[in-house]
């Protein structure tokens, strides 16, 4: 699966209007929805991702076999997502036994290809691993820790092939997200909502395209129909081009001097004389 998108800031001030614009440029309702987004990170040396449990004959069993292909040569940072509901939060949710009860879905992306510099739009390779249980010890078993955890509230809707996801992300109380989180398992309580601070001020709206056989043909239309979208919301809503480094989800290999041996100790001659 290839995804496209297009993105732009949207300051928090706007949104409301952003939202009307939206919801009448798609002429649908817009679909409002709380998830729960927990990171993992892979080993420093990959060692692809064979570990799932019997799940022969499953519709995810092509997918987790694409994904070992995927994470056999490097190690990356990916996601599960479980979505929410409102009355979930200010309650206990329990830890990983919990939530290994519960559907959710593993996502990895790839490093955005390169693409020129007139081109706004961003198109990596992702996979959406989707209603599936035991997800955190599966990530377990294939040696995958842990990093981090937020709460992210986006609205969505769709025209034509384009979906349109404004999105904000959550932090927990205390939080501070210029200090690293030492996270070894996933919370068992979930705070009010109302207790959440925004990562930031603004909000980010994705303008995305989807293609399960990326031929040339495909790409190209589904590109295409992002910038008919953006031509379309120019002077509204303002796309613009990001650095694919900032989506760079890649786990760096450890340095050569980490993976030396250590030098001997000097050899001292005793003068036996």
């Amino acid at each position: 699966m290839h995804e496209l998108f297009l993105t732009a800031s949207v300051p928090g001030n706007d949104v409301l209007a952003a939202r009307s614009v939206l919801q009448g440029y798609c002429a649908m309702p817009e679909v409002h929805q709380l998830t729960r987004v927990l990171y993992y990170t892979g080993p420093d040396r990959p060692s692809g991702f064979k570990k799932v449990g019997d799940l022969d004959g499953t519709p995810n069993r092509r997918l987790f076999n694409d994904l070992h292909q995927y994470l056999t040569k490097q190690s990356y940072l990916m996601t599960v997502r479980y979505q929410l509901n409102e009355d979930e939060f200010g309650q206990e949710v329990g830890g990983s036994s919990s939530l290994d009860q519960r559907q959710g879905t593993l996502r990895w992306t790839d490093i955005p290809d390169p693409v020129p510099p007139q081109v706004l739009h961003v198109q990596r390779k992702m996979l959406d691993i989707r209603n599936q249980d035991r997800l955190i010890s599966i990530l377990g078993q294939n040696a995958h820790t842990i990093k981090a955890e937020c709460i992210e509230e986006s609205y969505t809707w769709c025209r034509d092939s384009v979906e349109y996801t404004l999105e904000r992300m959550y932090i927990y109380p205390g939080e501070d997200p210029l200090v690293p989180i030492r996270q070894t398992e996933p919370r068992t309580f979930l705070p009010a909502f109302s207790d959440l601070r925004p990562l930031s001020s603004n909000w980010m709206l994705r303008a995305k395209a989807f293609v399960s056989e990326p031929t040339p043909e495909r790409m190209a239309q589904a590109a295409g129909a992002l910038a008919a979208a953006r031509a379309d919301l120019l002077g509204v809503l303002n796309f613009r081009q990001f650095d694919r480094r900032v989506h760079d989800t890649r786990v760096a290999a450890p340095s050569a001097a980490s993976t030396m041996p250590r030098p001997l100790p000097q050899v001292v001659t005793v003068d036996r004389a």
